[in-house]
């Protein structure tokens, strides 16, 4: 008797141990637009034009503090009539994408996002419909903020170039390394302005052990294969994956696969944070059901991912966008 308790003390044990060494090192995934790279609001400003831009503050009447909201409302209006105009669903239906303000993204956008249309043939197609449409705004200053924003997001050296990298994030990532996680990024990006990006961050970019851009895939969040296409190129785990994005629908489909998610909200110390209170949640979990004879292994366990943030700010200064960020 007491021999076949030690026998199965002794499984019990090393399943345990099998266990933990299985769940220990977790993989982060990071969002891009709105968590790592924000809107350069300088170098934005100048691609839209001084001039422009006070012409239309002035014709149109609009705060000046909430131009990106009504360049916003009207960019995705023309594009929305455009992608009536010339449908884009016939051979590749699209799933609906959203902003960070949780507004669904024009197909136009979607298609380009997904890497199924070029910036050039956006371009192409936008300026037409534009000069052939002058119903659709109120006062030339109108169409021209809206021509240099067309300009701005779909030529890939402009828009890159009118991102900014967050300090923060990269001391949230050499966090995570130093503490043994894989670091991954999981973004609806274009492919073209993001060659850019790479060229321009080089450094940056090499602290990631993978990569996974809508552009590339051809599959945008929060569609599910965006999310399969990651963790079967890196044979990654959905359980021991944390997601890490400013957009709750990403993280609603994250979740839906088995991974955590955590939503960024301005701060990467709130992150961390939320780690930490998760962290414990599960370990209270696991504890309560053990007396029952379940299995720990039927939990969703943050196991050791616990970061104290040192040299992490509190708050990250995230810039009112005046475009559209990447999602």
């Amino acid at each position: 008797m007491k021999l076949r308790f030690f026998l199965f003390s002794l499984v019990f044990f090393i399943a345990n141990v099998s266990f933990c060494a299985i769940t220990t090192k977790k993989n982060i995934i990071l969002d891009f637009g709105g968590v790592l790279f924000f809107t350069d609001k300088k170098a934005s400003f100048k691609n839209l034009g001084a001039f422009t831009l006070a012409r239309y503050v002035i014709r149109e009447r609009v705060n000046p503090l909430h131009v990106d909201f009504y360049v916003r409302k009207k960019l995705f209006f023309i594009l929305n009539q455009i992608g009536m105009l010339h449908p884009l669903t016939k051979e590749n239906p699209y799933q609906p994408v959203y902003d960070e303000h949780g507004i669904e993204l024009p197909l136009i956008m979607n298609a380009w996002l997904s890497g199924n249309i070029t910036c050039s043939y956006v371009r192409l197609l936008v300026n037409k419909e534009i000069d052939q449409h002058p119903e659709w705004f109120s006062s030339t200053a109108e169409k021209k903020i809206i021509q240099n924003t067309i300009n701005m997001i779909f030529t890939p050296s402009l828009f890159a170039g009118s991102r900014s990298l967050s300090p923060y994030g990269i001391a949230f990532i050499k966090r995570c390394k130093k503490e043994g996680h894989k670091v991954y990024a999981l973004s609806n990006w274009d492919s073209e302005s993001f060659i850019v990006l790479q060229q321009m961050y080089p450094d940056f970019f090499s602290l990631f052990d993978g990569i996974i851009i809508s552009g590339r895939i051809h599959s945008n969040k929060p569609d599910h294969a965006i999310y399969h296409a990651l963790m079967q190129q890196y044979n990654l785990i959905a359980d021991t994956c944390w997601l890490i994005d400013d957009q709750k629908e990403n993280i609603a489909a994250a979740q839906q696969l088995g991974m955590h998610g955590i939503l960024y909200q301005h701060s990467f110390a709130h992150v961390i944070k939320n780690i930490r209170l998760m962290y414990a949640q599960s370990r209270e979990r696991e504890k309560n059901l053990i007396p029952t004879g379940m299995s720990k292994t039927t939990t969703k366990s943050s196991t050791t991912i616990i970061m104290e943030g040192e040299n992490i700010p509190r708050i990250d200064p995230r810039d009112a966008n005046p475009l559209p960020a990447q999602v």
